[in-house]
Parts: structure tokens; sequence; C-alpha cells
């Protein structure tokens, strides 16, 4: 019996190591025609997700031999102010019941569920594009599910906007502040915190220019009570945004990670955070599509695990946890691998673009926004379940 046991242990500890072949379950899909889906986040239960969605007034490309119905859209926005605004909103998972909540976005939710946490689209915005200009004076505010009411809790100081708030825990947000860092366009360029109870703010990364130029802010990672970000700090001048920047993740003012100087790349959804000095780093953006890619796992600053990836693939989206890959190939087929086996799962979707990828928390679902295959100017959101 002992030494079926050992055998055992020995089976589960091999599986553990090296991973599995994902498990991958669809189990929910909606739309609603004519509208896109941005910003997609889970719950904490299993019964509802927050998503931002906006009627489609077509542009660029898209409006090309549609002149006409793009000018009665844009009639209608200008008689309409809110028309083409984007739209908080609660799905229900089980009635797929849209419960609007306030014009805005980038919806969080609190630990309970309770509260929602949005950036207020402040003016209105239909008929135009979403430049730093239209966002001045976005603010962060809160919607009590239960009384259905609307708090403001963080104001922008002159021009700038306030963006992408996060629920720390149940009294504490993290939000950016914006400004424009593109030409036009806007961007996070620091961070604040703000205690809802009794909405002191305290600033968790003070907005900085070198070389004339904003440092750029990315996206928050949690890990407990841990807050990590990633920043981009200029290393030359030039018109809108720098040659070069330094690639930086930080925590509470400390460099956990130097990614190096060079050409501006995007570390977003290339880092996992398991522990404080845990970290798995997907590097795939390169000059050079020839250029090998790797999978790298750090224990502080030594790397325990380098791994090629030795396959043809156009995107790829780590989870939070560093256990698994969303992959999209240039013919749209989508794969979730496992980063130890890198065994693969082919997912059920249609075969187009993903405009947005999010996963929960702790990396057991996945939401994938794409464009439905049949109705034109709509998104389809497709939600997936990691076993």
């Amino acid at each position: 019996m002992k030494s079926i046991f050992l055998l055992l242990s020995s089976i589960n500890f091999t599986l553990l190591a090296f991973g599995q072949t994902p498990n991958v379950k669809k189990y929910f899909e909606w739309y609603n025609k004519n509208y896109t889906i941005e910003n997609p986040v889970f719950s904490h239960s299993d019964t509802e997700i927050a998503i931002v969605t906006r009627f489609n007034i077509p542009d660029g490309h898209s409006a090309e031999g549609r002149e006409q119905y793009v000018d009665s859209l844009l009639t209608v926005a200008e008689q309409q102010k809110r028309f083409g605004d984007p739209v908080v909103s609660i799905l229900n998972l089980k009635s797929k019941e849209l419960i609007n909540i306030d014009y805005g976005w980038a919806p969080d939710f609190s630990v309970d569920d309770k509260k929602i946490t949005y950036e207020f689209q402040t003016s209105p915005l239909s008929g135009k594009r979403v430049l730093a200009q239209t966002l001045s004076g976005n603010k962060i505010k809160i919607y009590e599910k239960l009384t259905k009411e609307h708090e403001i809790v963080a104001s922008p100081h002159g021009k700038e906007f306030l963006l992408d708030p996060i629920f720390i825990d149940s009294n504490d947000i993290i939000y950016k502040i914006g400004d424009a860092v593109n030409g036009a366009y806007g961007g996070g360029i620091g961070f604040e915190k703000i205690v809802i109870n009794t909405k002191k703010a305290e600033s968790i990364y003070e907005p900085k220019q070198n070389f004339g130029l904003f440092n750029l802010i990315g996206n928050v990672h949690k890990n407990n009570k841990t807050i990590f970000f990633t920043v981009y700090i200029p290393q030359d001048n030039a018109l809108w945004m720098a040659n070069k920047y330094s690639h930086l993740l930080l925590s509470q003012g400390n460099i956990v990670h130097d990614f190096g100087i060079g050409a501006f790349r995007s570390l977003e959804g290339k880092l996992a955070i398991s522990e404080y000095d845990s970290l798995t780093f997907l590097d795939d953006n390169h000059d050079l599509r020839a250029d090998t890619n790797f999978l790298f796992k750090y224990k502080g600053k030594q790397i325990v695990k380098k791994k090629p990836l030795n396959f043809a693939y156009e995107n790829a989206v780590l989870s939070p946890n560093g256990k698994f890959i969303l992959l999209s190939t240039e013919s749209f087929e989508f794969f979730l691998m496992d980063t130890n086996s890198f065994k693969k799962t082919k997912l059920p979707l249609p075969k187009t673009a993903a405009y947005g990828v999010s996963w929960s928390d702790d990396s057991k679902k996945i939401a994938i926004v794409q464009a439905h295959e049949k109705l034109q100017d709509t998104d389809l959101i497709s939600l997936f379940q990691i076993h």
C-alpha cells in the first residue's frame, strides 16, 4: 500500500511540475446588435460581469461606402448628446439581463461585489474620438448596487482626468491620473489611492517628466495586498513619444524588475506575479519577427526557467498567475496553453480578431471580445471556465 501511495504521489507531482493540457469550457456568450463591448471585468461570484457598451457609430475604414448611414447616426448624436457615449453596465450571466449604471469606463467590483467603481465620462462623447480633450474632467465614481446610488469619490485637478479605478480592498481604490501623452491621445501619468470612508487621497506615484515627456503608467498587478505597476520612463526627447524608454516594474517606490532600455514596448498582458519575488515574463515584443520569443520565470533577480516558444502565433496574453497563455494565430484561431507543458487547447471561437481579453483575478476564467461574425458593427463576448 505504501509503495502504491508513493507511486501515486510521484505521478501527481509530475503532473504538477510539467503541467497538463488545459481543460477549458465555454459557458456564456452575449451580444447586443449595433453595440461594441469594452472593459469586461468578472465579479467575485459566478453570476455577473461588468462591461462598457457603446452604440457603434462607424468611423475610418468601417465608414467607407456607408456615408449616408453614418451621417444619419451623427445627426442623432447631435440631437441626443449621450447617444453614442460609453455606458457602464452589469450583465447577469443567468438571465442575460443588462442593467445600465452610468456613463463611463473601466468598471471594477468591490471585494464583496456590493459596489462598482468606474471612470465617469463627464462630457458628452457621441460622434467624437476618445482623446485626452474629450476625457478631460473625468472623475471616479462608486455605484452602490443595493441602493442604486452614485457617489463621486475623486475628482481631477485642472484639465487632467482620472481613469482605470481598481478596488484594493473594501475601502480603498487606486486610480490613474491621466493627461495627453501621445499627441492628442491620453494615458496614465500617475497613481493615487483614495480611502472611500474619509475621501482622503494619497499619492502612490507622482506625475513626472523626463526630457519634457511624461513617464507613462501601465497596469496594476495585485498580489494579496501588495500593489505592482509598470512604468515607462523617457530616455530622450521626441515630438510626442520618446525614441527610447526604460521599462520598469515598481512596488512601493522600489524597482522590482528592470526590463531594459529600448523602443517603447508594452508589458501589459506579458507579466504575472505569484509572489513578491516570483515573476513570469512573456518576452515576445521584438523589433524583428524572426527574433525568438521566450517565457522567463524569475525568483528575485535570478532566472529560474527560460523556455523558447518555437511556434508561430500572432498575439499572446499571460494569465495573472502565470499558468496560462491565450494565443491567437494569423488565421484567428485561439488556443489556451499551459506554461509548464506548452500543451494547448483550441477554443471554439469565430475566426475574427479579439479586441479585448480579460482574466478573472484567480486566472480561472477568461473573457474574449470579438467582432460578431454575421452582424456588422456588433461585438460578441465569450466567457470560458478553466478547470
